[in-house]
């Protein structure tokens, strides 16, 4: 069950990627280009037909990792929302490092999927655990990355 699952979400990862494209080709179309916008917004239509086809196979073969994904596309939604506007000086994450964890002045270490520290110093975290949380520059001591 557990490639079954593998399987799906490989598949929803590339219905994305092809949806980013599409519409990336619907913003580049030159004005005037009705007809193929109609046909592109299809082509999105379709892919996320696809894609909620998909997360509704996962729900079927395990409700448990499907609220997991769930929970980790709020948080993710939640990360970007809080990030907007801000500049960022330091940003780590498990696709750029072998390890992503903080640690504050009371000694707790707290793992990460990623971390960015803004101008001000203060950090932007995702947990592991899929929660996002704001440590103020004086609650981790001489963090640099």
């Amino acid at each position: 069950m557990r490639e079954k699952i593998t399987e799906v979400m490989q598949k929803i990862t590339f219905l994305e990627k092809d949806l980013d494209l599409q519409k990336h080709i619907l913003r580049a179309l030159p004005s005037g280009e009705e007809e193929q916008g109609r046909e592109v917004l299809g082509t999105i239509a379709d892919i996320k037909g696809k894609i909620d086809a998909c997360r509704l196979e996962i729900k079927a073969l395990d409700p448990d990792e499907y609220d997991r994904m769930i929970r980790f596309e709020g948080a993710a939604a939640a990360f970007k929302e809080a990030a907007e506007g801000r500049e960022f000086v330091t940003v780590v994450d498990l696709n750029t490092h072998v390890e992503c964890r903080i640690e504050t002045v009371d000694g707790t270490a707290i793992d990460c999927l990623v971390k960015a520290r803004d101008t001000s110093g203060e950090w932007l975290i995702m947990t592991v655990d899929g929660e996002v949380m704001t440590l103020a520059a004086d609650q981790v001591p001489g963090e640099d990355a």
